[in-house]
């Protein structure tokens, strides 16, 4: 049985700066890398982060039995040795978190769409309609999730897992899927990151520095109390399509099942 777990960076200091390495079992993606070979989004990775790296497998059929992502930042706590693989055989998904996620702003309780409140990138989605194109675009194109989507409202976010190839293509399709209909609504290419831009900036960041939507502090300066104000820092709210990924990744977690590792423990969850 192979397994092949994808390191996902973006830029070459960060290989010696987090000490990332391959081995037989796990292979570097740098998804800033344009001269990458094969078919890949990576001038999009400003807009959909490591959304891009998940993707790339799938486009250009590299296979293997069991197959995983990981983060530059966010490695699992000891690497494939506590994998569960009757779990994942069985079509289960592991999925990893190296932290929690607790941002909050009294603010949300005044917007109809407030359940996502861990994942703050969303904030700027959620107020301008495309939480309702989210479930559009899932009752017409994937209506087995539903479920799962109003189940994992209030989870943090998932961007490590490992799953079976022929799950992490059902994955792989639904970011595929949502991507080229947020692209078909807006009537605008795929493939053009100053669509993406031009979308974040009109929909999103002018509503948020409009209406004075700010957020708590980032998840990894956890120790700046600070809010984040988007007319101050609206780069940040550009990652917004690339937290919706993680969000994608806890959905297909929860309907298929998951084992869950934390802090060093892995707990199984019943579905």
């Amino acid at each position: 049985m192979t397994h092949q777990i994808w390191k996902i960076y973006h830029k070459k200091e960060q290989i010696k700066q987090y000490n990332l390495f391959e081995n037989e079992r796990i292979k570097l993606l740098n998804v800033s890398d344009l001269s990458i070979n094969g078919i890949h989004y990576n001038q999009l990775n400003p807009y959909w982060n490591e959304g891009v790296g998940i993707i790339y497998p799938y486009l250009n059929n590299i296979k293997s039995d069991i197959i995983g992502f990981q983060h530059y930042r966010r490695w699992y706590h000891s690497e494939l040795n506590n994998l569960r693989l009757n779990d994942i055989i069985n079509n289960k998904i592991q999925v990893f978190q190296d932290r929690e996620v607790d941002h909050y702003d009294d603010k949300i309780q005044l917007y109809k769409y407030k359940a996502l409140a861990n994942h703050m990138y969303f904030w700027g989605l959620l107020y301008n309609g495309f939480y309702d194109d989210l479930i559009y675009f899932l009752k017409n194109n994937f209506p087995q999730y539903l479920e799962s989507e109003k189940a994992v409202h209030n989870m943090c976010g998932h961007s490590l897992f490992v799953c079976k190839w022929e799950l992490y293509v059902k994955l792989a399709q639904l970011i595929l899927g949502y991507m080229q209909y947020n692209a078909n609504k807006y009537k605008f290419d795929i493939n053009n990151p100053n669509d993406w831009k031009e979308l974040i900036d009109e929909k999103i960041i002018s509503f948020n520095i409009k209406h004075n939507i700010n957020t708590g502090s980032v998840s990894w300066f956890p120790q700046q109390k600070h809010v984040i104000e988007y007319d101050k820092n609206p780069e940040l709210q550009y990652r917004s399509f690339g937290m919706m990924v993680e969000y994608f990744v806890s959905m297909f977690a929860y309907h298929y099942g998951f084992v869950y590792d934390k802090n060093n423990g892995i707990h199984f969850v019943n579905i």
